[in-house]
């Protein structure tokens, strides 16, 4: 699944930075910087991920007879161990924020989901928040149906980024934050 970190900010403007290494997040957590006692306060959250598992990109060699017809989703697209692996992500942080931090249903004024416009990126953000919220109660618009349409927001090739509330807090915390995740990469 490659890299993701986790960005969260204290009510005391303190950094901490959560890696999940290699192929299982759930048992490779690394944090970085500082640590998180039980009086402080969350209050904004930045979370970025790859793509989880994917086809590969062509025929590894020539005859291979794992040609795209074995790889259903086509080309360098999500597998559906990827799907699984940004679902249980998704429900990773479900377990670790939901009801601490933000809802347990959906609610669009505190979540904002940004993909790059690949078909694989998109297809892992939807993956990660139907593990993140999954329909309950009210949410549930098709008995049977586990999940929930949630927006998510692409980009669009060559759009440069909006400004980012994390630069816009942090400034030169945000240089030492790059210079730690290029030590650590």
């Amino acid at each position: 699944m490659g890299l993701t970190a986790f960005f969260g900010v204290r009510d005391d403007s303190m950094n901490v930075i959560q890696l999940f290494l290699d192929e299982n997040p759930l048992f490779t957590k690394l944090c970085a910087i500082g640590f998180v006692a039980a009086t402080d306060n969350l209050v904004y959250v930045t979370a970025i991920w790859r793509h989880g598992d994917r086809a590969p990109g062509d025929l590894p060699y020539p005859k291979d007879v794992y040609d795209e017809s074995y790889w259903p989703h086509g080309w360098e697209e999500l597998s559906n161990l990827g799907m699984l692996q940004m679902h249980d992500l998704g429900a990773y942080f479900k377990q670790e924020y939901q009801g601490t931090f933000v809802n347990t249903t959906y609610n669009y004024k505190e979540i904002y989901v940004r993909s790059s416009d690949s078909d694989r990126a998109l297809v892992s953000a939807q993956a990660f928040m139907n593990g993140f919220y999954p329909p309950v109660g009210t949410d549930v618009w098709q008995t049977g149906l586990d999940w929930q349409p949630i927006a998510i927001h692409a980009t669009t090739p060559g759009e440069a980024d909006p400004p980012n509330l994390i630069t816009l807090l942090f400034g030169s915390k945000l240089i030492m934050y790059c210079n730690i995740m290029d030590i650590l990469s």
